[in-house]
């Protein structure tokens, strides 16, 4: 399909097509509309922000994953959650959420060896 847009783009008799590109980074983000006609391609507009990037997900994630592990497994507290060691392990589960999440609507977190009494969740 793009590269019938491409040729339609390309044609004399079109007025060349618009498209939006959004791209999130690890720290930033930005978009940007552009036009494709038989001239090329320019740029109509772009904006960027260093204020939400793929980091800014995952800590939303992390926070999630927290809350519904202390609510499913009422033995581990926030506290045990926070250390390095757990915080490593919640940042990869949400990793792996992010991941999946960008083909499917839901996806499970796991957490193995969690706590004190090393629960799995």
């Amino acid at each position: 399909m793009r590269r019938i847009n491409e040729m339609q783009a390309m044609d004399p008799n079109n007025q060349g097509i618009k498209i939006g590109v959004l791209s999130v980074g690890e720290v930033e983000s930005f978009f940007s509309v552009m036009e494709m006609n038989k001239s090329g391609v320019k740029v109509l507009s772009h904006v960027g922000s260093l204020e939400i990037g793929a980091i800014d997900f995952d800590r939303v994630l992390v926070n999630l994953i927290e809350k519904m592990a202390c609510q499913k497994c009422k033995q581990i507290t926030l506290d045990e959650l926070r250390t390095k060691k757990t915080q490593i392990k919640i940042l990869k589960a949400a990793n792996t959420v992010k991941k999946i999440l960008t083909t499917n609507q839901k996806a499970p977190a796991t957490l193995e060896c969690v706590g004190d009494n090393q629960i799995d969740i």
